[in-house]
């Protein structure tokens, strides 16, 4: 008897592969092929099947993955996975990355006229068309999960945890004040820091642990302890016709994001009149992230740009000094649901920068407090639309007005077409900052002098289309200045750029098997 049990158990949330599955709202039939390598291929006869159906293979393979991402980035892990997660759901809690989500959702998914919402609703139906089932993954009876539809508003959560994973200054920053504040202004200038020269010194004893390398290996523990992969960097490249011994634009593609099962990236392939679309998704986005129509390809990399400040504030009990008075601060009363154990009753402090970090060992628990200003959580954002409309575009023309909507994370797409033409677009909402600033650094929270003076127009974004030297390539290496503004961030040293960049002038037509060859390339110059 326990034997059937145990068996029955091991059966409970697998896949359907074969047979039929019955959604309702389908207007029409809709087939699914999964191919050897489990890939599915999806037909159907008009586009809100096929979302629907999408969103149901999606879940029926990811919904735990989903649920996840879902939890770590509203500070609910504790619910499930218990006490050990409690200062993760702290620190994500403090960051109030659902207000972003639930705005984000209010401002794009409200309203469902637009064909990119309509499509949208119906991925989202076609997950929740899984959760009603009673075939839900092993994971939730195991550990007693209850079921939640999925939102709109889960939405901007997973595009949360990717913008999270890409913000490095909240690891880099807390260790360059601590070097500041032990080795002094004339030794972080020699660090180039900018990434303008090639030369550093490396300090000739260890830094000394401070509050502020612990604030760095706090955030890093917190990184470590998500039960779900960040990505890393990654490299991409395209060719022109004239390069290219097809005469055809080649594209190449390369996210690094450590290993996982399952994995980051769902490949999936979706077709309906007027729609070819074979890629990558990100499992709880409707659109493909990387991937190819039949008239265009775009791959993404990081692009790193500085999103993240911290500052130095004075308190007096829950009030702040800003611009020479004492100003209330924002409290927000929340509950950590501990499985197991009581519930935690939280209160969190937030100014017009952001929200306070607290955390014990920091010498700013009395009169000051450390807040960090995340430029995700500053306006709504935008992911669903432009993916929507790369799937869609056929026309050269439009794709730099399109890619100026993703402004929730800092990417480089990487472009090609079968028209023959080539481009590269920095994206995202990059801050303007005073020239004083050094945002690496801890920055003065009781003035408006260290703050944001607002953001670049996207014409002031680096970006290149259809170059003489018939290529373009990114490997999260710093750019130039375009038109005047140097974009600073946490650019990699230009290493594997030049790599690429010598591999594709050392052969003079390119094909398939060397697009393989400098993806599997090893060597560092």
């Amino acid at each position: 008897m326990l034997l059937f049990w145990f068996y029955s158990l091991l059966k409970t949330g697998i896949p359907i592969y074969s047979g039929k599955i019955k959604l309702n709202s389908l207007e029409h039939n809709v087939e699914v092929y999964f191919d050897e390598y489990g890939i599915p291929h999806i037909y159907a006869k008009d586009e809100e099947d096929a979302y629907k159906a999408l969103g149901y293979v999606h879940a029926q393979e990811r919904f735990f993955q989903l649920e996840l991402i879902k939890r770590v980035m509203s500070g609910r892990l504790s619910e499930i996975l218990g006490e050990e997660f409690v200062e993760t759901d702290y620190f994500f809690k403090s960051l109030n990355t659902i207000k972003t989500a639930e705005e984000s959702a209010k401002m794009y998914l409200s309203d469902t006229t637009q064909p990119y919402q309509k499509a949208t609703m119906a991925y989202i139906e076609g997950i929740n068309q899984y959760v009603k089932s009673d075939n839900l993954p092993l994971e939730f009876k195991l550990l007693g999960i209850t079921k939640e539809e999925y939102t709109p508003k889960d939405i901007y959560l997973v595009s949360g945890f990717m913008a999270f994973g890409f913000a490095f200054g909240f690891k880099v920053d807390p260790v360059l004040e601590a070097v500041n504040q032990k080795f002094g202004a004339n030794y972080i200038k020699s660090l180039t820091l900018d990434n303008q020269k090639n030369g550093y010194y490396l300090p000739k004893k260890n830094i000394p642990d401070s509050s502020l390398t612990l604030l760095s290996s706090y955030i890093n523990k917190i990184t470590n302890s998500i039960p779900t992969p960040l990505w890393h960097g990654s490299n991409s490249w395209v060719i022109a016709p004239e390069l290219s011994s097809s005469g055809k634009v080649l594209i190449a593609n390369d996210p690094h994001i450590k290993h996982s099962q399952p994995s980051v990236w769902y490949e999936s392939h979706i077709e309906y009149p007027g729609n070819s679309f074979y890629g990558n998704f990100l499992v709880g986005i409707p659109f493909g992230v990387i991937g190819h129509t039949l008239h265009n390809a775009w791959g993404m990399t990081i692009f790193p740009y500085d999103d993240v400040d911290f500052y130095i504030e004075k308190f007096s009990d829950e009030k702040y000094l800003y611009n020479g008075k004492w100003i209330d601060a924002t409290v927000r009363i929340d509950t950590i649901n501990i499985k197991g154990k009581s519930d935690s009753i939280i209160t969190l402090l937030e100014t017009n920068h952001g929200p306070v970090i607290d955390l014990e060992g920091l010498p700013f628990n009395n009169n000051k407090k450390i807040t960090v200003w995340w430029n995700y959580n500053k306006g709504k954002k935008s992911i669903t639309k432009p993916l929507y409309q790369l799937q869609k575009n056929i026309e050269f023309s439009n794709v730099s007005n399109i890619v100026k909507d993703v402004n929730s994370l800092g990417i480089n797409i990487m472009y090609g077409d079968s028209f023959g033409n080539i481009a590269w677009y920095a994206c995202g909402k990059f801050p303007k900052r005073p020239k004083h600033v050094n945002s690496k650094l801890f920055l003065d929270g009781t003035t408006n002098k260290d703050e944001p003076i607002g953001y670049y127009n996207f014409k002031y974004n680096p970006k290149k289309e259809n170059p003489d030297w018939g290529y373009l390539y990114s490997a999260n290496n710093q750019p130039d200045t375009f038109k005047g503004v140097w974009h600073y961030g946490y650019f990699y040293p230009g290493y594997r750029g030049k790599r690429i960049e010598f591999l594709l002038e050392k052969n003079s037509k390119l094909n398939i098997d060397n697009m393989k060859k400098i993806q599997l390339d090893d060597i560092s110059v």
